[in-house]
């Protein structure tokens, strides 16, 4: 498997399997106020349900949004933004207390 999700989808007898909450730190969903702005958060999958229970699940814990990026061919795309917020804070020393947002203009 290229991705924990693919593995997860071929050993459950489901298709309700997405991608979600693996983008920022086990804090951050403790809190996801920043200066009083939430951060967002991010899904991947083909399940319409799947998808819909992660968004309103992540808006019940406080995120400002949570922004689909497409279907399960994104798991791996998903996989690696998680690797770019683990490599800030772990290796680039930003530390765990950052996080991400989508901001539009």
């Amino acid at each position: 498997f290229t991705n924990t999700t693919d593995a997860i989808l071929a050993h459950t007898a489901t298709t309700d399997v997405v991608k979600c909450f693996n983008t920022t730190g086990f804090n951050n969903m403790l809190d996801t106020q920043y200066q009083g702005i939430a951060i967002d958060m991010f899904v991947a999958g083909d399940s319409k349900l799947g998808t819909s229970t992660a968004i309103q699940l992540a808006t019940d814990a406080g995120f400002g949004a949570c922004y689909s990026i497409g279907g399960n061919d994104k798991f791996q795309l998903l996989e690696q933004f998680a690797w770019f917020w683990i490599n800030l804070a772990m290796f680039q020393g930003q530390g765990r207390n950052m996080a991400l947002k989508l901001l539009h203009r």
